[in-house]
């Protein structure tokens, strides 16, 4: 029976007699915890070894895998991507008009209602605007006239886009002036100065709608006092507006082809078209001032009526 000793040799008997075993091959052994003795020195020195926990390993942790690296693309270029000075500039000018833009709408709409506050009722307001209107359009036919009477004076013999406006201006002003005193004499010389322009309206678009007609026409010398227009001879007769036939007329014709170095026909085209224009825009304003005059009439005799009839019931 094979023994165990700490010697590590194996002695077999055999008929009484011991004998050594045959050498076997070397045997490594490794022992990981160093500080526990072998089995066989522990029986000889008689004790039990307390067995001493192994010290903890710690395991290494490998770093996640990293992305792959992104594909090669153009170099960046410094301001690459940042908006232009200029146009910074641009928008900041265009932000500062808007600004003053609201403010100009805020300050008009905070004057017309402080101007509204001012006045006594809604009637009054309403001649107030209406005046305002007649002052405009009065102004607009009044600088007709002048560019008329300054440039073509041959199409507007009467002047009558001139004194006609006058008249109208004077009669706005008055209209302004009752809106804000609420005075009944007020409304009566505004009442019978609107019924004036009523009948000059009509007075000015009639003679505004005979010069638009008699533009580009030719009458001799002895029909002169039919028409409204008398020249002064029958040269000056065919000389208004020569550069426009409005019919054929070989006497005429005739005449201003014998005399066509001594004239400008581009400064002729001119006068024709500035004639043609004025007379238009008089007959059409005329008509709107008569409109604005009629509802100012009305306005006018609904705050007199008014007025008597809260007198009669006090």
């Amino acid at each position: 029976m094979p023994n165990c000793n700490c010697d590590n040799k194996q002695q077999r008997v055999f008929n009484g007699l011991g004998y050594n075993a045959a050498p076997s091959a070397p045997s490594l052994e490794i022992n990981i915890n160093q500080n526990n003795p072998s089995p066989c020195q522990s029986s000889i020195d008689g004790y039990t070894p307390t067995p001493i926990s192994s010290p903890i390993t710690k395991s290494i942790r490998r770093p996640p895998n990293l992305p792959p690296p992104p594909p090669p693309s153009a170099p960046f270029l410094e301001n690459e991507y940042s908006t232009a000075n200029y146009l910074i500039n641009d928008n900041k000018r265009r932000e500062g008009w808007r600004q003053i833009g609201r403010n100009a709408s805020i300050r008009a709409v905070k004057a017309g209602e402080a101007i509204r506050n001012k006045f006594n009722n809604e009637r009054n307001w309403a001649i107030f605007k209406l005046s305002l209107c007649e002052l405009l359009f009065s102004t607009i036919l009044l600088s007709l006239g002048i560019v008329c009477v300054c440039k073509t004076k041959e199409f507007c013999p009467y002047y009558s886009a001139i004194w006609t406006s006058i008249i109208f201006i004077l009669n706005s002003f008055i209209g302004l002036i009752t809106s804000k005193t609420n005075f009944v004499d007020h409304y009566i010389t505004h009442l019978i100065l609107s019924l004036i322009s009523i009948v000059l309206t009509f007075v000015g678009g009639t003679i505004s709608l005979i010069n638009w007609q008699l533009i580009g026409t030719y009458k001799q010398n002895n029909e002169r006092g039919r028409q409204l227009i008398n020249p002064k001879a029958d040269e000056e007769q065919m000389y208004r507006a020569f550069c426009l036939l409005g019919e054929h007329d070989s006497r005429r014709i005739s005449y201003i082809y014998s005399h066509m170095n001594e004239y400008n026909f581009r400064e002729c085209l001119i006068g024709v078209k500035i004639g043609i224009a004025v007379n238009s825009l008089q007959f059409l304003i005329t008509v709107l001032l008569g409109i604005l005059f009629l509802v100012s009439i009305v306005l006018c005799l609904f705050r007199i009526c008014t007025k008597y009839v809260n007198e009669d019931k006090k």
